[in-house]
C-alpha cells in the first residue's frame, strides 16, 4: 500500500498516510491526500501519541446490595418475568462505562472493555464503540458474600502489567483496603 513518513509539529506526530483499511475510523481520513489520490487516505500518528483506554467494569457486588432493590424494580422484574437482579448501584455503573467509552470514543482512542475476567478486544471508532456497549447492555452484577479482593485483582495486575501506558477506568464496589496498592497507583478508581 501507499505509506508516506514524515513529521508535524502540533503536538501530535503524525506518523504515515497510508491507504484506507475497513476497520479505519473516517475521522483519521486525510481529505486533501485524498483528493490527490484518488482514494482513501487515513493519517497514522505515533504510539505514543495515540491514547489507550482500559475501561474494568468489577460485575461483584456485595450480597447485601441484591436485597436494595426499589418496590418498583422488584414489581417490574417480576412483571417482565425477568428474576435477574439488577440493582441501582449496578446499573449507574454500567452507565459510567458507557459514557466513559463513549467520551474515550470521540477522543479517537483505543478502548478495551474489560467485564470482570473478560476482556474485550481493543478498538478504535464507532462501530467498537457499539460492540463493547452491547457487551455491556447484557452484562448482570455477580452478588458474593465473599471478599471482592480475591483472583479478579491479580488478574487484572497481569493486564496492567501488559498494558503500562493505557489509562485505566476501574469501576469497583470493593473497599479501597481491598484493592491491592499497584492497581490503586496505575488506575482511576471509581466506586459504585
Amino acid at each position: 500500500g501507499n505509506l508516506v513518513a514524515f513529521k508535524r509539529g502540533s503536538g501530535q506526530d503524525l506518523l504515515a498516510l497510508r491507504d484506507y483499511h475497513p476497520n479505519d475510523d473516517m475521522r483519521r481520513v486525510d481529505w486533501k491526500a485524498t483528493a490527490r489520490s484518488r482514494q482513501l487516505i487515513v493519517r497514522e500518528f505515533s504510539a505514543e501519541d495515540d491514547k489507550r483506554v482500559i475501561i474494568v467494569l468489577d460485575e461483584r457486588l456485595p450480597a447485601d446490595a441484591a436485597e436494595a432493590k426499589t418496590l418498583r424494580e422488584k414489581l417490574e422484574s417480576e412483571q417482565s418475568g425477568n428474576a435477574a437482579l439488577r440493582s441501582e448501584r449496578f446499573e449507574r455503573a454500567v452507565s459510567m462505562a458507557a459514557s466513559l467509552m463513549s467520551h474515550f470514543t470521540e477522543e479517537q482512542a483505543e478502548i478495551t472493555l474489560s467485564i470482570g475476567t473478560k476482556a474485550g478486544e481493543p478498538g478504535i471508532g464507532t462501530r467498537h464503540l457499539h460492540d463493547s456497549l452491547r457487551r455491556l447492555a447484557v452484562t448482570e452484577p455477580v452478588f458474593t458474600d465473599v471478599s471482592l479482593a480475591n483472583g479478579f485483582f491479580t488478574a487484572l495486575a497481569e493486564k496492567l502489567e501488559q498494558n503500562e501506558e493505557a489509562h485505566v477506568f476501574l469501576l469497583t464496589a470493593a473497599e479501597e483496603d481491598e484493592i491491592p496498592a499497584e492497581i490503586a497507583a496505575r488506575s482511576k478508581i471509581i466506586t459504585i
